[in-house]
């Protein structure tokens, strides 16, 4: 799942989370770190979390998402992170300074870790306003051919859909 925006950490400075994780914390520590600091992952990362731990519960499957949406997560329901963080796999910045922290890179390490964790059929969880881009990166993503599944859902949430944003792939 990858998030949509933020609002208080810019894109230049997102290595500077990568060295934090690289620091040998676990993404529940991170997150509560970040959450302690103050960061606010904005109202589509909230709601992306929303749906998220629905589909959780409803399929009782793990989940692979930007860090950005568990931290909504945990904000949301602390507890509710706390109880699942075995299930709650986060995709994680690079911590060098010119690296990119984009959608191929979001894909390319939720194939690595489907792969080290034996998982398949993936749903692809995304806003409306990425749903088309989330669509064409299932239909030709790296985890067809990296061989860790053989098919994939995109899921756009109920809250998604308005006259005004709703998109037909």
């Amino acid at each position: 799942m990858q998030a949509f925006g933020r609002n208080n950490v810019p894109d230049k400075d997102l290595y500077r989370i990568g060295r934090l994780r690289v620091q040998g914390e676990s993404d529940i520590k991170l997150i509560e770190k970040l959450a302690d600091a103050g960061f606010d992952p904005g109202g589509p990362n909230t709601d992306l979390a929303k749906e998220m731990r629905d589909l959780m519960g409803r399929y009782n499957i793990p989940t692979i998402a930007q860090w950005e949406v568990i931290v909504a997560a945990f904000l949301d329901d602390h507890e509710w992170t706390k109880e699942h963080s075995d299930d709650l796999m986060a995709v994680w910045p690079p911590p060098r300074k010119q690296a990119r922290f984009d959608i191929t890179h979001v894909k390319k390490e939720t194939a690595r870790i489907m792969m080290e964790k034996d998982l398949h059929m993936p749903i692809e969880l995304a806003h409306a306003a990425m749903i088309a881009r989330a669509f064409l990166i299932v239909k030709k993503s790296f985890w067809h051919r990296a061989g860790c599944c053989k098919a994939a859902y995109v899921h756009v949430g109920q809250k998604f859909y308005t006259k005004t944003n709703t998109r037909v792939v």
